[in-house]
């Protein structure tokens, strides 16, 4: 038998060298975007023998049996052949054999799998149409090393005819020709489907694609030739045996929508055949956790109507009969007892039965062993339906395992971000028990810094290494952390209430709240409008050292032109300049919340303009010489120092998109009298906002935000006009101008008052998936009242001093591609006379 086997290796190795040849099939195993074809055969190719390989031969004819049979044959020479733009020493960097070494034939796989991905091109294409390796006998002990590759076309140009309805942009995100240095007939068909597919995205779904290459001088001009077609869109979806829940209701739970008139913002219409398979899990899930357990989608028709080119499409449910729970059990173990474990979980006797309520149970359940080091507890639930009583007896078993150790933390996908600033709001120690809360609490401090994408791009991966030990990967998907603000809007400043523009303003804002990764705040901003001028520069360091102190560094100019003062015979005209300096700190003892003090100086220079105004002769002299008193109160040119003290926490889920949690903060200014100003004061301010889901996570939200402030005066001494509270504008109560709502002289001109409230109520939620739109419904109410040094003004020159609140309604649109804007409009719920019914606050910027 040994001997038989024996003599058949000795004819083969005579008769033919040893041919090891990458098959299609071998390589498609690795690369599955290149497709199988029936006429690849060139991929079996192996070369017909030289004239001094049919001598090697002749040589291995003569050896005697006992000399052929060796067990280990050492590589003497490794050829390159077929190649022709790619050079030798560069396909063999990629060769694992070297000169010398034993040759091993498993490894062919990898040298075809290095080579034929050479160049690391996208798309998982190379630089080779098929490589193939052979072995052939040279000695008895030594072996020659064939590696044959036939190079594709490099591709010299792409023309492409017929895309109308198709961008460059567009084109780009999916495939970038630029990209691609060289191609073949199998790569077009590739690009071809790939074409196709943009073309269904954009709802044209009759688009036909076709595409070939013409070789000239060994180079290759790629046409792809386009007949769009007509679009198609989803007009109407039906539902057929839904007899408990409305059309309405269904719609609006798949993803397959109808098209409207503001689709293509949302894109509503779009057709996707993979979408319709999921919606139908969808219905019937959806089904399945209200009560029917035997709910199923039995059948989904799509219909393309031939003259309007618009799909018809419908699913039939068969809704089945409503089961509700009869029995629960959660066996107990030493940790919890089954009565502390019913006590804890969303699932009582009685409930109708519920697919999703199940889900979070084990949710819930998992979590709880979670936090006692059981990470990998298996929660197995037992569903006993009764057919005949339509009940179900539900028991959720736990195998705890083992308790789980963390040995270490990678993390994965921080392009910008360093390491460092991330770690530092780990609160993971590696070596120790882990526990899902504190993943969660992780998780949640790593989704706050705002560099991440809100809806998953922070998220855990465990890799377990033995029974007790995990690593753990923290994957993160990075977003735009700078922007460029190209500004315009109106109806006065969204974020500062001491500004008194309240028409037509532009600006820009250069701005990133993670500067060279570093987690470094950096804002420039300038604005210019017909009543005020700023320019600003604000940078923080919130890790100094990393270490949780905060320190920061501003630099404000501010030019105002108060034009609409009526009662005065000179425009007045004031340069702000103002430079601080802050330092602060994280307290963990106090759950997370910062203290900064801030040191600052203010320089204010008033300017009359000497031009004088034209409608003066409207007012009595006696009114002008008065108002210009209390002027000379408010607007007067000096120096001073300032110090102010800050408090605040930030519990919220998200800093950009937040739906629960709450932020405060509280701030104590005092101004101290310099050299050149008579200024003296303390003010006071008080800011919470506070966020929760009423439908979903993020489907709507609900905001509430409140602000109040005093200020005390020093001795009969002075105040700035701008630290006096100006009730009204985006920035306060939105449906009123800057000092609508507070002390004025004649209802003509704000004065400012020493004490301030408003609150904020809105309703937000997303109007597509992606967040990049979003609505708001709001309710705003404020007041301003008690100027300082009342009694210097006459009774009837001086309105609205005490107390009044007024109130307003409105909704707006947060657009943020492709173009963000924020659209407020709010309408006065208690006009007055002469005021406008409402008010329109505009912003727009542009991201980078």
């Amino acid at each position: 038998m040994v001997l038989g086997i024996v003599l058949v290796f000795l004819l083969a190795s005579l008769q033919a060298p040893l041919i090891i040849c990458a098959e299609t099939d071998t390589v498609k195993q690795y690369f599955p975007l290149i497709d199988q074809t029936e006429d690849d055969t060139s991929i079996r190719f192996t070369p017909a023998p030289t004239q001094q390989d049919n001598n090697r031969q002749q040589k291995k004819k003569k050896e005697t049996l006992q000399d052929v049979i060796v067990t280990q044959r050492r590589i003497e020479n490794i050829y390159i052949v077929g190649n022709m733009n790619i050079s030798d020493e560069a396909i063999f960097q990629r060769v694992p054999y070297q000169q010398g070494e034993i040759f091993t034939p498993n490894k062919t796989t990898d040298l075809i799998k290095s080579v034929y991905t050479f160049g690391n091109l996208p798309y998982n294409i190379g630089y080779f149409k098929y490589v193939n390796v052979s072995a052939h006998y040279v000695e008895i002990d030594k072996v020659d090393l064939y590696v044959y590759v036939q190079e594709k076309y490099p591709l010299e140009e792409v023309v492409m005819t017929g895309d109308k309805h198709l961008t460059s942009k567009e084109l780009n995100k999916k495939i970038d020709f630029s990209e691609i240095p060289v191609v073949d007939e199998e790569d077009v068909k590739q690009y071809v489907n790939i074409i196709k597919k943009v073309y269904q995205e954009k709802n044209y779904h009759q688009a036909q694609v076709t595409g070939h290459l013409q070789v000239q001088e060994n180079k290759a001009t790629m046409y792809i030739n386009i007949k769009e077609g007509r679009q198609s869109v989803v007009k109407r979806v039906f539902f057929k045996g839904n007899h408990t829940f409305s059309d309405k209701k269904l719609r609006s739970i798949i993803f397959t929508r109808e098209d409207w008139l503001l689709s293509f913002l949302d894109k509503a219409g779009t057709y996707q055949p993979e979408a319709i398979e999921s919606d139908k899990h969808t219905l019937e899930h959806f089904y399945q956790s209200n009560g029917f357990l035997n709910a199923k989608v039995i059948n989904t028709d799509v219909c393309l109507d031939e003259k309007t080119h618009q799909f018809f499409i419908s699913f039939e449910i068969d809704e089945g009969d409503l089961y509700t729970i009869s029995k629960v059990h959660a066996p107990g173990n030493y940790l919890y007892t089954q009565e502390e474990l019913l006590t804890r979980i969303p699932v009582r006797c009685g409930q109708v039965y519920s697919k999703e309520r199940i889900r979070e149970v084990i949710e819930v359940l998992r979590l709880l062993w979670g936090e006692h080091g059981y990470i990998y507890a298996d929660i197995a639930p037992s569903i006993q339906p009764n057919d005949d009583a339509k009940t179900v007896e539900i028991t959720f078993y736990s195998e705890l395992g083992p308790e789980v150790y963390l040995r270490r933390i990678n993390i994965l996908g921080n392009q910008k971000t360093h390491d460092r600033v991330i770690r530092r709001n780990i609160t993971l120690c590696e070596g120790e028990l882990l526990t899902t809360k504190k993943m969660d609490e992780t998780k949640e401090r790593v989704e706050l810094l705002g560099y991440f994408n809100p809806r998953d791009g922070v998220n855990w991966k465990m890799n377990r290494i033995d029974k007790n030990t995990v690593d753990l990967d923290l994957l993160v998907k990075e977003e735009k952390t700078g922007k460029i603000y190209g500004q315009l809007g109106f109806g006065g400043n969204p974020t500062d209430i001491q500004s008194p523009a309240d028409s037509l303003s532009f600006g820009a804002v250069v701005t990133d709240t993670n500067l060279l990764g570093l987690g470094i705040h950096f804002n420039v901003s300038g604005n210019i409008s017909k009543e005020q001028k700023t320019f600003a520069i604000n940078i923080t360091e919130p890790w100094l050292f990393d270490r949780p102190i905060h320190a920061a560094f501003d630099v404000v100019y501010k030019r105002s032109d108060y034009e609409d003062f009526k009662f005065t015979q000179e425009n007045v005209k004031e340069n702000f300049g103002s430079g601080s300096i802050a330092f602060g700190f994280l307290s963990d003892y106090f759950c997370d919340t910062k203290f900064v003090i801030h040191l600052g100086i203010d320089d204010i220079r008033y300017n009359p303009d000497p031009r004088p105004k034209r409608d003066l002769a409207d007012f009595s002299g006696k009114d002008i010489s008065e108002f210009e008193r209390v002027l000379s109160k408010r607007f007067t040119s000096g120096t001073f120092a300032w110090v102010s003290g800050y408090a605040s926490q930030d519990l919220r889920n998200h800093p950009i998109h937040p739906s629960r949690g709450y932020q405060w903060a509280a701030n104590g200014r005092v101004g101290i009298p310099g050299t050149s100003a008579k200024v003296g004061f303390f003010k006071c301010d008080f800011d919470f906002s506070w966020y929760t889901p009423l439908i979903g996570e993020r489907d709507l939200v609900f905001c509430f935000h409140s602000h109040a402030g005093f200020i005390y005066v020093f001795n009969r001494r002075l105040i700035p006009y701008r630290e006096l509270y100006h009730i009204g504008g985006p920035a306060s109560v939105r449906g009123f101008l800057f000092g609508e709502i507070g002390p004025s002289f004649k209802r003509e001109t704000s004065i400012g008052g020493k004490n301030a409230f408003w609150l904020n109520a809105e309703l937000i939620f997303p109007i597509n998936s992606t967040f990049t739109m979003k609505g708001a419904v709001f309710y705003d109410g404020g007041a301003g009242w008690n100027t300082p040094f009342s009694d210097q003004i006459s009774k009837e020159n001086l309105k609205r001093n005490s107390f009044s609140y007024r109130h307003s309604v409105g909704f707006g649109i947060r657009l943020l591609h492709p173009t963000p804007i924020k659209l407020d409009w709010g309408f006065k719920l208690d006009r007055k006379k002469g005021e406008r019914a409402s008010e329109a606050h505009l912003t727009m910027y542009h991201n980078f």
